[in-house]
Protein backbone atom coordinates (compact mmCIF):
# COMPACT_ATOMS: atom_id res chain seq x y z
CA UNK A 1 0.00 0.00 0.00
CA UNK A 2 1.54 3.87 -0.53
CA UNK A 3 1.21 5.95 2.04
CA UNK A 4 0.45 9.61 1.95
CA UNK A 5 1.92 11.90 4.98
CA UNK A 6 2.14 15.79 4.62
CA UNK A 7 1.48 18.66 7.16
CA UNK A 8 -2.08 20.21 6.52
CA UNK A 9 -3.02 23.35 6.61
CA UNK A 10 -6.92 23.09 5.62
CA UNK A 11 -9.78 23.43 8.24
CA UNK A 12 -9.89 20.00 9.07
CA UNK A 13 -6.28 19.22 10.00
CA UNK A 14 -5.11 22.97 10.33
CA UNK A 15 -5.07 23.17 14.17
CA UNK A 16 -3.34 19.59 14.74
CA UNK A 17 -0.09 18.64 13.99
CA UNK A 18 0.92 15.13 13.98
CA UNK A 19 2.03 14.73 17.67
CA UNK A 20 -1.70 15.89 18.03
CA UNK A 21 -3.46 13.36 16.46
CA UNK A 22 -3.92 9.54 17.76
CA UNK A 23 -1.99 8.46 14.43
CA UNK A 24 1.41 9.57 13.12
CA UNK A 25 0.37 9.52 9.77
CA UNK A 26 -1.93 11.86 8.10
CA UNK A 27 -3.38 11.02 4.97
CA UNK A 28 -3.22 14.06 2.14
CA UNK A 29 -7.34 14.74 1.24
CA UNK A 30 -9.32 16.90 -0.53
CA UNK A 31 -9.72 18.66 1.79
CA UNK A 32 -5.94 19.34 2.55
CA UNK A 33 -3.74 18.60 -0.25
CA UNK A 34 -2.45 20.85 -2.90
CA UNK A 35 -0.83 21.15 -6.13
CA UNK A 36 0.53 17.71 -7.48
CA UNK A 37 -0.54 15.53 -4.12
CA UNK A 38 -3.96 16.68 -4.25
CA UNK A 39 -4.09 15.54 -8.52
CA UNK A 40 -3.02 12.24 -6.89
CA UNK A 41 -5.30 11.93 -4.17
CA UNK A 42 -7.79 12.45 -7.25
CA UNK A 43 -6.69 9.86 -9.11
CA UNK A 44 -6.93 7.52 -6.40
CA UNK A 45 -10.49 8.65 -5.74
CA UNK A 46 -11.99 9.62 -9.08
CA UNK A 47 -12.99 5.77 -10.31
CA UNK A 48 -14.57 4.62 -6.86
CA UNK A 49 -16.66 7.98 -6.34
CA UNK A 50 -17.25 9.10 -9.88
CA UNK A 51 -18.52 5.14 -10.87
CA UNK A 52 -21.95 5.61 -12.75
CA UNK A 53 -22.59 2.68 -10.56
CA UNK A 54 -20.75 3.15 -7.35
CA UNK A 55 -23.85 3.79 -5.37
CA UNK A 56 -26.42 0.59 -7.20
CA UNK A 57 -25.04 -1.52 -3.97
CA UNK A 58 -26.36 0.76 -1.71
CA UNK A 59 -30.50 1.17 -2.84
CA UNK A 60 -31.66 -1.87 -0.13
CA UNK A 61 -29.75 -0.02 2.96
CA UNK A 62 -30.94 3.46 1.36
CA UNK A 63 -34.56 1.83 1.37
CA UNK A 64 -34.45 0.84 4.56
CA UNK A 65 -33.09 4.17 5.99
CA UNK A 66 -35.56 6.48 4.39
CA UNK A 67 -39.05 4.46 5.69
CA UNK A 68 -36.83 4.85 9.15
CA UNK A 69 -36.98 8.21 8.11
CA UNK A 70 -40.92 8.66 7.68
CA UNK A 71 -41.90 6.53 10.73
CA UNK A 72 -40.03 9.07 12.35
CA UNK A 73 -41.81 12.03 10.74
CA UNK A 74 -45.38 10.01 12.08
CA UNK A 75 -43.68 9.86 15.36
CA UNK A 76 -42.71 12.76 15.77
CA UNK A 77 -46.01 14.96 14.15
CA UNK A 78 -48.61 16.10 15.89
CA UNK A 79 -51.62 14.21 16.08
CA UNK A 80 -53.80 16.99 15.75
CA UNK A 81 -52.13 19.69 12.94
CA UNK A 82 -49.98 16.91 11.74
CA UNK A 83 -46.96 19.23 12.23
CA UNK A 84 -43.67 18.71 13.37
CA UNK A 85 -41.29 20.03 15.63
CA UNK A 86 -39.62 23.17 14.73
CA UNK A 87 -36.69 21.35 15.14
CA UNK A 88 -36.75 18.83 12.57
CA UNK A 89 -34.02 19.44 10.82
CA UNK A 90 -31.91 17.91 13.50
CA UNK A 91 -34.38 14.63 11.92
CA UNK A 92 -33.14 15.14 8.60
CA UNK A 93 -29.06 15.95 9.61
CA UNK A 94 -29.31 12.43 12.16
CA UNK A 95 -30.70 10.52 9.04
CA UNK A 96 -29.01 11.99 6.17
CA UNK A 97 -25.30 10.92 8.88
CA UNK A 98 -26.56 7.68 9.00
CA UNK A 99 -27.31 7.24 5.00
CA UNK A 100 -23.17 8.89 4.60
CA UNK A 101 -21.89 6.42 7.06
CA UNK A 102 -23.20 3.47 4.90
CA UNK A 103 -21.15 4.85 2.11
CA UNK A 104 -18.25 6.21 4.30
CA UNK A 105 -17.96 3.35 6.36
CA UNK A 106 -20.28 0.31 5.08
CA UNK A 107 -21.94 0.65 8.82
CA UNK A 108 -24.98 0.27 10.28
CA UNK A 109 -24.60 3.05 13.68
CA UNK A 110 -26.25 2.30 17.08
CA UNK A 111 -28.24 4.52 18.34
CA UNK A 112 -25.76 5.27 20.74
CA UNK A 113 -23.08 5.57 17.81
CA UNK A 114 -25.29 7.87 16.04
CA UNK A 115 -25.73 9.76 18.88
CA UNK A 116 -21.66 10.32 19.81
CA UNK A 117 -20.93 11.50 15.49
CA UNK A 118 -23.84 13.65 15.35
CA UNK A 119 -22.56 15.47 18.39
CA UNK A 120 -18.87 15.57 17.41
CA UNK A 121 -19.69 16.48 13.73
CA UNK A 122 -22.42 19.51 14.77
CA UNK A 123 -19.90 20.93 17.32
CA UNK A 124 -16.84 20.81 14.29
CA UNK A 125 -19.29 22.47 12.12
CA UNK A 126 -20.27 25.07 14.50
CA UNK A 127 -16.93 26.08 15.41
CA UNK A 128 -14.89 25.82 12.07
CA UNK A 129 -16.27 29.31 11.03
CA UNK A 130 -15.71 31.08 13.76
CA UNK A 131 -12.04 29.26 14.41
CA UNK A 132 -11.12 28.81 11.02
CA UNK A 133 -12.56 31.46 8.88
CA UNK A 134 -13.01 34.23 10.99
CA UNK A 135 -10.11 36.37 12.76
CA UNK A 136 -8.51 33.93 15.18
CA UNK A 137 -6.03 33.67 18.09
CA UNK A 138 -5.78 30.08 18.40
CA UNK A 139 -2.47 29.77 17.09
CA UNK A 140 -1.07 32.43 19.96
CA UNK A 141 -3.34 31.07 23.00
CA UNK A 142 -6.51 28.92 22.91
CA UNK A 143 -9.60 29.58 24.96
CA UNK A 144 -11.89 26.95 26.59
CA UNK A 145 -13.86 26.52 23.18
CA UNK A 146 -11.14 25.89 20.79
CA UNK A 147 -9.71 22.94 22.94
CA UNK A 148 -13.18 21.89 22.73
CA UNK A 149 -13.50 21.95 18.99
CA UNK A 150 -10.00 20.57 18.81
CA UNK A 151 -10.67 17.73 21.17
CA UNK A 152 -13.57 16.84 18.68
CA UNK A 153 -11.70 16.96 15.99
CA UNK A 154 -9.57 13.88 17.31
CA UNK A 155 -12.48 12.49 18.41
CA UNK A 156 -13.61 12.66 14.86
CA UNK A 157 -10.53 11.11 13.44
CA UNK A 158 -10.33 8.29 16.19
CA UNK A 159 -14.09 7.28 15.70
CA UNK A 160 -14.09 6.96 11.60
CA UNK A 161 -10.66 5.15 12.03
CA UNK A 162 -11.68 2.79 14.73
CA UNK A 163 -15.02 1.95 12.96
CA UNK A 164 -12.75 1.28 9.76
CA UNK A 165 -10.22 -0.69 10.72
CA UNK A 166 -12.42 -2.30 13.15
CA UNK A 167 -14.03 -4.05 10.74
CA UNK A 168 -11.29 -4.02 7.75
CA UNK A 169 -11.21 -7.79 7.56
CA UNK A 170 -14.98 -8.29 6.66
CA UNK A 171 -15.69 -5.38 4.11
CA UNK A 172 -17.21 -5.87 0.86
CA UNK A 173 -14.82 -4.91 -1.94
CA UNK A 174 -18.32 -3.88 -4.06
CA UNK A 175 -18.19 -1.28 -1.89
CA UNK A 176 -16.96 2.80 -1.85
CA UNK A 177 -15.07 1.66 1.77
CA UNK A 178 -13.80 -1.73 0.05
CA UNK A 179 -12.50 -0.30 -3.03
CA UNK A 180 -10.74 2.71 -1.12
CA UNK A 181 -9.21 0.67 1.29
CA UNK A 182 -7.91 -1.44 -1.42
CA UNK A 183 -5.71 1.65 -2.58
CA UNK A 184 -5.04 2.56 1.22
CA UNK A 185 -6.78 2.74 4.44
CA UNK A 186 -5.68 6.18 5.04
CA UNK A 187 -7.06 7.27 1.77
CA UNK A 188 -10.48 5.54 3.22
CA UNK A 189 -10.05 7.38 6.57
CA UNK A 190 -10.02 10.85 5.40
CA UNK A 191 -12.45 10.47 2.34
CA UNK A 192 -14.98 9.58 5.33
CA UNK A 193 -14.26 12.05 7.56
CA UNK A 194 -14.62 14.56 4.08
CA UNK A 195 -17.75 12.85 3.18
CA UNK A 196 -19.35 13.36 6.74
CA UNK A 197 -18.26 17.04 7.17
CA UNK A 198 -19.21 17.93 3.53
CA UNK A 199 -21.71 16.02 2.91
CA UNK A 200 -24.32 15.79 5.51
CA UNK A 201 -25.13 19.25 6.07
CA UNK A 202 -24.82 20.29 2.82
CA UNK A 203 -27.47 17.45 1.20
CA UNK A 204 -29.86 18.20 4.91
CA UNK A 205 -29.45 21.89 4.03
CA UNK A 206 -30.56 21.37 0.28
CA UNK A 207 -33.57 19.32 0.69
CA UNK A 208 -34.24 21.55 3.68
CA UNK A 209 -34.46 24.18 0.94
CA UNK A 210 -36.26 21.65 -1.59
CA UNK A 211 -38.89 20.77 0.75
CA UNK A 212 -39.52 24.17 1.11
CA UNK A 213 -40.26 25.20 -2.31
CA UNK A 214 -42.57 21.90 -2.98
CA UNK A 215 -44.34 22.70 0.45
CA UNK A 216 -45.35 26.37 -0.79
CA UNK A 217 -45.80 24.99 -4.86
CA UNK A 218 -48.10 22.30 -3.85
CA UNK A 219 -49.24 21.88 -8.19
CA UNK A 220 -45.51 21.42 -8.32
CA UNK A 221 -45.59 18.94 -5.48
CA UNK A 222 -48.59 17.09 -6.93
CA UNK A 223 -46.62 16.82 -10.57
CA UNK A 224 -43.68 15.62 -8.71
CA UNK A 225 -46.39 12.76 -6.63
CA UNK A 226 -47.32 11.47 -9.91
CA UNK A 227 -44.23 10.76 -11.06
CA UNK A 228 -43.01 8.54 -8.32
CA UNK A 229 -46.45 6.93 -7.63
CA UNK A 230 -45.36 5.68 -11.11
CA UNK A 231 -41.91 4.03 -9.40
CA UNK A 232 -43.07 3.83 -6.25
CA UNK A 233 -46.89 2.27 -6.62
CA UNK A 234 -47.21 1.42 -3.00
CA UNK A 235 -46.02 3.56 0.17
CA UNK A 236 -43.21 0.63 1.15
CA UNK A 237 -42.43 -0.10 -2.53
CA UNK A 238 -38.59 -0.73 -2.65
CA UNK A 239 -36.95 2.61 -4.78
CA UNK A 240 -35.42 0.91 -7.73
CA UNK A 241 -32.15 1.80 -10.25
CA UNK A 242 -34.76 2.52 -12.88
CA UNK A 243 -36.50 4.87 -10.87
CA UNK A 244 -33.36 6.69 -9.70
CA UNK A 245 -32.91 6.71 -13.59
CA UNK A 246 -36.31 7.60 -15.16
CA UNK A 247 -37.77 10.21 -13.15
CA UNK A 248 -37.03 13.54 -14.88
CA UNK A 249 -39.42 15.94 -12.67
CA UNK A 250 -38.08 14.68 -9.60
CA UNK A 251 -34.20 15.87 -10.24
CA UNK A 252 -35.65 19.25 -11.91
CA UNK A 253 -37.20 19.58 -8.63
CA UNK A 254 -33.78 18.86 -7.30
CA UNK A 255 -32.03 21.36 -9.47
CA UNK A 256 -34.75 24.01 -8.92
CA UNK A 257 -34.76 23.87 -5.45
CA UNK A 258 -30.99 24.34 -5.24
CA UNK A 259 -31.42 27.59 -7.23
CA UNK A 260 -33.99 29.07 -5.13
CA UNK A 261 -32.07 28.03 -1.69
CA UNK A 262 -28.43 27.45 -3.29
CA UNK A 263 -26.20 26.40 -0.44
CA UNK A 264 -23.30 28.05 -1.75
CA UNK A 265 -22.84 31.14 -3.92
CA UNK A 266 -19.89 30.56 -5.83
CA UNK A 267 -16.47 28.71 -6.31
CA UNK A 268 -13.34 29.89 -5.34
CA UNK A 269 -10.01 28.76 -6.76
CA UNK A 270 -6.18 29.76 -7.12
CA UNK A 271 -4.21 30.02 -10.16
CA UNK A 272 -1.44 27.60 -10.49
CA UNK A 273 0.33 29.85 -13.38
CA UNK A 274 -0.15 33.20 -14.74
CA UNK A 275 -2.82 34.03 -16.95
CA UNK A 276 -4.93 36.52 -18.70
CA UNK A 277 -8.45 36.17 -18.37
CA UNK A 278 -10.95 38.63 -20.90
CA UNK A 279 -7.85 41.15 -20.92
CA UNK A 280 -6.66 40.94 -17.34
CA UNK A 281 -3.52 39.75 -16.64
CA UNK A 282 -3.94 37.35 -13.52
CA UNK A 283 -0.50 36.62 -11.19
CA UNK A 284 -0.03 32.84 -10.52
CA UNK A 285 -1.21 32.41 -6.66
CA UNK A 286 -4.28 35.02 -7.44
CA UNK A 287 -7.43 33.63 -5.12
CA UNK A 288 -10.31 34.05 -7.83
CA UNK A 289 -14.21 33.82 -6.44
CA UNK A 290 -16.61 32.56 -9.48
CA UNK A 291 -19.85 34.01 -7.86
CA UNK A 292 -22.96 32.78 -9.47
CA UNK A 293 -25.17 33.78 -6.70
CA UNK A 294 -26.40 37.07 -8.54
CA UNK A 295 -26.98 34.96 -11.90
CA UNK A 296 -29.87 32.82 -10.02
CA UNK A 297 -32.05 35.74 -9.43
CA UNK A 298 -31.63 37.18 -12.40
CA UNK A 299 -34.61 37.16 -15.34
CA UNK A 300 -31.77 37.43 -18.13
CA UNK A 301 -30.35 34.08 -16.76
CA UNK A 302 -33.72 32.42 -15.22
CA UNK A 303 -37.24 33.64 -16.76
CA UNK A 304 -39.62 34.43 -14.06
CA UNK A 305 -36.60 33.62 -11.60
CA UNK A 306 -38.53 34.51 -8.11
CA UNK A 307 -40.56 31.05 -8.69
CA UNK A 308 -40.33 27.59 -8.53
CA UNK A 309 -40.66 26.39 -11.98
CA UNK A 310 -38.82 22.87 -12.11
CA UNK A 311 -40.01 22.99 -15.77
CA UNK A 312 -37.44 24.87 -16.73
CA UNK A 313 -34.70 22.43 -16.87
CA UNK A 314 -36.39 19.80 -18.81
CA UNK A 315 -36.60 20.26 -22.66
CA UNK A 316 -39.95 20.34 -24.53
CA UNK A 317 -41.52 22.62 -21.58
CA UNK A 318 -41.87 25.94 -23.17
CA UNK A 319 -38.52 27.23 -21.15
CA UNK A 320 -34.96 27.97 -22.60
CA UNK A 321 -33.49 25.48 -20.62
CA UNK A 322 -30.52 27.58 -18.58
CA UNK A 323 -26.86 27.31 -19.54
CA UNK A 324 -25.81 24.91 -17.55
CA UNK A 325 -22.59 27.30 -16.63
CA UNK A 326 -25.07 29.92 -14.92
CA UNK A 327 -25.40 27.50 -11.80
CA UNK A 328 -22.67 25.20 -10.81
CA UNK A 329 -23.71 23.61 -7.20
CA UNK A 330 -21.11 20.92 -7.70
CA UNK A 331 -18.54 22.90 -9.79
CA UNK A 332 -16.96 21.75 -12.77
CA UNK A 333 -14.00 20.66 -14.09
CA UNK A 334 -10.87 18.95 -12.52
CA UNK A 335 -12.27 20.12 -9.09
CA UNK A 336 -15.80 19.49 -9.43
CA UNK A 337 -17.51 17.34 -6.37
CA UNK A 338 -16.00 14.31 -6.43
CA UNK A 339 -19.44 13.14 -3.94
CA UNK A 340 -22.16 14.91 -6.48
CA UNK A 341 -23.18 11.13 -7.35
CA UNK A 342 -23.51 10.54 -3.74
CA UNK A 343 -25.43 13.89 -2.99
CA UNK A 344 -28.03 13.58 -5.68
CA UNK A 345 -28.53 9.68 -5.16
CA UNK A 346 -29.33 10.77 -1.56
CA UNK A 347 -31.89 14.19 -2.50
CA UNK A 348 -34.08 11.67 -4.70
CA UNK A 349 -34.15 8.75 -2.17
CA UNK A 350 -35.22 11.00 0.46
CA UNK A 351 -37.61 13.56 -1.45
CA UNK A 352 -39.43 10.22 -3.45
CA UNK A 353 -39.76 8.58 -0.19
CA UNK A 354 -41.61 11.56 1.59
CA UNK A 355 -43.24 13.28 -1.24
CA UNK A 356 -44.72 9.56 -1.87
CA UNK A 357 -46.18 9.35 1.79
CA UNK A 358 -46.96 12.54 2.51
CA UNK A 359 -48.67 15.87 1.22
CA UNK A 360 -46.23 18.32 2.43
CA UNK A 361 -47.11 22.12 3.53
CA UNK A 362 -45.76 24.92 5.11
CA UNK A 363 -47.70 27.36 7.11
CA UNK A 364 -45.01 30.15 7.67
CA UNK A 365 -43.24 32.69 6.44
CA UNK A 366 -40.03 31.65 4.59
CA UNK A 367 -38.40 35.06 4.33
CA UNK A 368 -34.85 34.57 5.41
CA UNK A 369 -35.20 30.78 5.59
CA UNK A 370 -31.28 30.91 5.68
CA UNK A 371 -28.24 32.40 6.86
CA UNK A 372 -24.87 32.72 5.47
CA UNK A 373 -21.43 31.35 7.69
CA UNK A 374 -19.12 29.62 4.88
CA UNK A 375 -22.49 28.22 3.62
CA UNK A 376 -26.24 28.66 3.87
CA UNK A 377 -28.13 26.76 7.22
CA UNK A 378 -31.33 27.06 7.53
CA UNK A 379 -32.34 30.07 9.77
CA UNK A 380 -35.93 28.77 10.61
CA UNK A 381 -38.19 26.28 12.77
CA UNK A 382 -39.15 23.49 10.30
CA UNK A 383 -42.68 23.21 11.35
CA UNK A 384 -43.41 21.04 8.15
CA UNK A 385 -47.24 19.48 8.19
CA UNK A 386 -46.88 16.20 6.84
CA UNK A 387 -50.52 14.73 5.99
CA UNK A 388 -50.83 11.26 5.01
CA UNK A 389 -51.11 10.71 1.18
Amino acid sequence: MSKYTAQTDSYLFASLDSQQLSISEKALSLLTAHGSDWQHFRKCVNPVLMSPHSMDVYFPSFSNLNMSFVNRIREIRDPITQEVPGNFYKDIYRSLLQSIVVVAMNKDLSDSEADELNDVLVDVLQHIFVIEYKPSLWKVFKTSEDKKYFDNLRKLHDLTSGFILNTIEHQNEDTILGKLLKVDEHVAVAMAIEMMLAGVNTIANSLAGILLCLAKNPEKQEILRNEVFSYLPEKHSQFSLEGSRNMPYLRACIKEGMRSYPIAIGHLRTTNKDMILEGYQIPKGSDIFLNFGDNLEDDHYFENSNMFLPERWINGNGYDKPDPFTFLPFSFGPRSCVGKRIANIQMEFYLSRVIRNFYVSFDYSTENAFVNYFSNYISIPLMFRFEDV
